[in-house]
């Protein structure tokens, strides 16, 4: 619900209409997300 919000916003104010560019945006989002996995750290038990 809030994506649609807000991603509503900025396909209108910064991307200009620009439906690609809200869909590259995602892709990016989502290799960030995946890289950041690799500094999780988990806790050894003891």
């Amino acid at each position: 619900i809030i994506s649609g919000i807000v991603s509503g916003w900025i396909l209108g104010n910064v991307f200009g209409n620009n439906a690609i560019s809200i869909i590259m945006l995602a892709g990016v989002s989502m290799i960030l997300g995946a890289l950041s996995v690799y500094f999780v750290k988990e806790k050894q038990e003891s």
